[in-house]
């Protein structure tokens, strides 16, 4: 398997599970702050709940772009190992 075609088979294989994981996190992460009862303590806060869901966003989007940066090196490396520079011809 060539590094290339290694490369696409790995991104259309996986990217619609990044879009599933993402989407199961966000839920649990409200749901499960309200089955425990944190959201009710962390609503108690001079804070709105646009606050609570915008801040729990973003958390979760640095978080994910952290994750998609990993895999993206770790690729972009695993290809260049195996195919090397470029040349600059």
């Amino acid at each position: 398997m060539t590094g290339r075609y290694a490369s696409e088979v790995l991104f259309t294989s996986f990217a619609p599970l990044f879009v599933l994981i993402a989407i199961a996190r966000s839920y649990q992460t409200i749901s499960s702050r309200r089955q425990s009862g944190s959201l009710r303590v962390v609503l108690s806060y001079p804070h709105s709940r646009k606050d609570v869901v915008l801040g729990t966003a973003l958390g979760r989007s640095i978080l994910m772009a952290g994750v998609v940066s990993f895999g993206l090196i770790v690729t972009v490396g695993v290809q260049f190992i195996n195919t090397g520079l470029p040349d600059s011809n």
